[in-house]
């Protein structure tokens, strides 16, 4: 189930955040990734989905700092923390290779091998959205968002 959450709160964060063109299914494999299939310590202790470190100079919400990377209060702060990175770093909505090498261009990973190892965890992923719940929870948090956007609009 927590899986699917991530996954539900990934494609909803990348939609209010003007990124339409990469797929949720990319930016999953990148979390999978990050977190060695959610079961790292920054991401159980720190809730830090994407790796990333406290911030100095630009928006975040990171609370604090642990085990060398950014604490967050919940996953979702996590989420919007990457998306918030990634406008900081002008990484455009684009396709997904695209995508990649401008986030790898923007000094996001060390690793030389970042890319392709990204791209063979996409390829071989399993999402978690084989369960028939997932119909109701995309319809939620379709409802949920045009609330919310709905709501900015008439301000």
């Amino acid at each position: 189930m927590l899986r699917l959450k991530i996954f539900l709160m990934i494609w909803l964060s990348k939609r209010l955040y003007g990124y339409n063109k990469v797929s949720t299914k990319l930016l999953y494999a990148q979390a999978w990734h990050e977190t060695g299939d959610f079961k790292s310590e920054v991401f159980k202790v720190n809730r830090n989905l994407f790796g990333m470190r406290q911030p100095k100079k630009r928006k975040t919400f990171a609370i604090g700092s642990n085990l060398g990377h950014a604490t967050f209060k919940n996953h979702w702060d996590s989420i919007r923390d990457y998306f918030e990175r990634q406008k900081e770093f002008s990484i455009p909505d684009s396709v997904d290779n695209e995508y990649m090498q401008h986030t790898v261009n923007s000094n996001y990973a060390e690793d030389n091998q970042y890319i392709q190892k990204w791209r063979n965890i996409n390829d071989n992923i399993i999402l978690p959205t084989n369960n028939l719940f997932i119909y109701a929870g995309l319809f939620f948090l379709v409802l949920l968002a045009s609330v919310f956007l709905f709501k900015r609009k008439s301000k």
